[in-house]
């Protein structure tokens, strides 16, 4: 696309309009972001190249905004294909429109010059409040599978009885058989380190009775369960085991 006029097709901004865009884009990060998730839709890095774009690149007497992902790198600090990403996640909120420009230039092929056409940096537009449209591929989805700190207390229940996953305490009677193996798997391993490792736990005979590194689970999905085959790669070696029961 060939830009005879970029004014034309700028958005010229004052201080209330770029306060309130950067307002609203944050407000779509937080609506979009769900739980389990880091971000929304746009992310950190969308939010800095947003503010990058709207306060320091933007002509505030015509409205221009046409910086290089060079001069982008240079002041957010990110790689080109981040920049990237972030450029793409604002156009699909329709935040921000870029557009391709062509310039005329000069061109010495072969010992041959001529006036040829070659893309330079795009032109970035700014949509203003009430024109934004989320569209339904934009909106982030929550996590698939448990993060690392949910599957250890999958793996290794609580004595105290929190939530569904756990072991409740017994009432009244003796104590159950998985407390005593727990006990005495506890107690051979502090002999020689009081601090429990995770790896030690695969060999305890309260942790699914096998010292394998591979072995099933069933982690709870909303109303259904869900089995899988948990292969772990013990990379932590001061994680401490929860407290056996009482």
């Amino acid at each position: 696309m060939f830009v005879r006029d970029p004014v034309a097709v700028s958005t010229r901004l004052d201080r209330n309009q770029r306060a309130k865009l950067i307002a609203m884009a944050e407000g779509i990060e937080r609506r979009t972001k769900v739980r389990g998730s880091r971000s929304g839709i746009l992310g950190l890095t969308g939010l800095a190249v947003l503010r990058a774009l709207v306060l320091a690149f933007q002509n505030r007497a015509n409205g221009i905004c046409n910086p290089s992902y060079d001069a982008l790198q240079r002041l957010t600090g990110f790689c080109r294909q981040t920049i990237c990403a972030a450029l793409r996640r604002l156009e699909a909120v329709g935040i921000v429109r870029a557009i391709r420009r062509l310039v005329r230039r000069p061109i010495e092929r072969g010992g041959v010059t001529f006036v040829g056409v070659v893309q330079a940096s795009s032109l970035y537009t700014f949509r203003l409040e009430g024109r934004v449209q989320i569209t339904p591929l934009a909106v982030g989805r929550a996590r698939s599978f448990p993060t690392a700190r949910v599957l250890f207390a999958l793996l290794y229940p609580s004595p105290l009885g929190r939530g569904n996953h756990t072991t409740r305490r017994p009432t009244e009677g003796a104590e159950p058989a998985d407390s005593r193996a727990w006990r005495a798997g506890a107690a051979a391993r502090s002999r020689s380190n009081r601090t429990n490792r995770a790896r030690c736990a695969l060999g305890c005979p309260g942790a699914f009775g096998a010292a394998s590194p591979e072995f099933d689970a069933e982690i709870p999905c909303g109303s259904r369960t869900k089995s899988i085959t948990v292969r772990v790669r013990l990379t932590c070696t001061s994680v401490p085991l929860p407290l056996p029961p009482h």
